[in-house]
């Protein structure tokens, strides 16, 4: 039976017990260093991809089933093969987008197609979550847990805004990138030309008083690289090579709009036989 316990708004379905009894502390090699690069998250992710068999009763129409008993099913297949999930729904992303009433997810119905005998963990959890009434569930890896939230507060600018609370040292920069990464949930993309700087130590100890975008502000300032994030990526590069983008991208605009202003609206192209124009700076085919 699935166990429940409220914390702070927070609901815990108990289906594994806390990940972290079982870490390792972090190595290091003859110098110190920590050379720890095992995600927390690698055996959640591992149980994810696990195929498992659909009961029927799951599976008929317009007979659902509580989202409470679907978790329970992942966690006994799951169980007989010496794997774990845990489960944590942020109620109170929930409550915050259903003007302040309460959603009781775990007993929202749902089913699963009547034709899909087997699936992975993940794409029953996305069928379910996606029947959700109010329309707004998702999940994050986070930490090796499994989050069930709502879709605003699993945005990427909201995650790299809470706080941390992580201590290392002499990690170096890339797998310390990893961590955070790991822990907050969200992906951070690092472009293999920032060289040395992935290998160099740093350290960190952070209180909860400090967030993850400025983590990684810091970090990029310490190594002269560039912080690009927006609503769909998380992108640390060398500055050099964004300053160079950026004039590569000036130079284009400047030639497209050259071209613009010389060229006539339509053109012929004999070796191809197609006439084309441009639209906007681009060149299209003409019908």
């Amino acid at each position: 039976m699935v166990r429940i316990a409220t914390f702070a708004g927070t609901v815990l379905v108990a289906l594994a017990f806390l990940v972290f009894a079982q870490e390792k502390p972090p190595s290091t090699n003859k110098n110190g260093k920590n050379t720890n690069t095992t995600s927390r998250s690698a055996a959640t992710r591992k149980a994810l991809a696990e195929r498992i068999e659909i009961p029927e009763e799951f599976r008929k129409p317009g007979q659902p089933i509580p989202l409470r008993s679907m978790l329970s099913r992942i966690d006994e297949v799951l169980a007989e093969r010496k794997q774990t999930l845990q489960f944590v729904i942020d109620q109170t992303s929930f409550k915050v987008a259903n003007m302040g009433d309460a959603l009781e997810l775990l007993e929202a119905n749902v089913t699963m197609p009547p034709f899909m005998k087997t699936a992975t963990v993940q794409e029953m959890l996305e069928i379910a979550l996606r029947q959700v009434p109010t329309n707004n569930a998702t999940f994050l890896v986070r930490n090796g847990r499994i989050e069930i939230l709502t879709h605003d507060a699993a945005h990427i600018q909201v995650v790299l805004e809470k706080g941390v609370t992580a201590q290392f040292r002499d990690m170096p920069l890339k797998f310390a990138i990893e961590d955070l990464a790991d822990q907050m949930g969200f992906t951070a993309l690092v472009d293999p030309r920032c060289g040395a700087a992935l290998t160099t130590g740093v350290s960190l100890q952070a209180q909860n008083d400090v967030s993850a975008r400025g983590i990684l502000s810091s970090w990029a300032d310490m190594f002269d690289l560039k912080l690009l994030i927006n609503d769909h990526r998380v992108l640390l590069m060398p500055r050099a090579d964004y300053l160079k983008k950026l004039q590569d991208q000036l130079e284009e605009a400047q030639l497209i709009e050259r071209i613009n202003s010389k060229l006539p609206g339509i053109l012929t192209d004999d070796h191809f036989g197609v006439r084309l124009r441009f639209d906007r700076g681009s060149l299209v085919q003409v019908q």
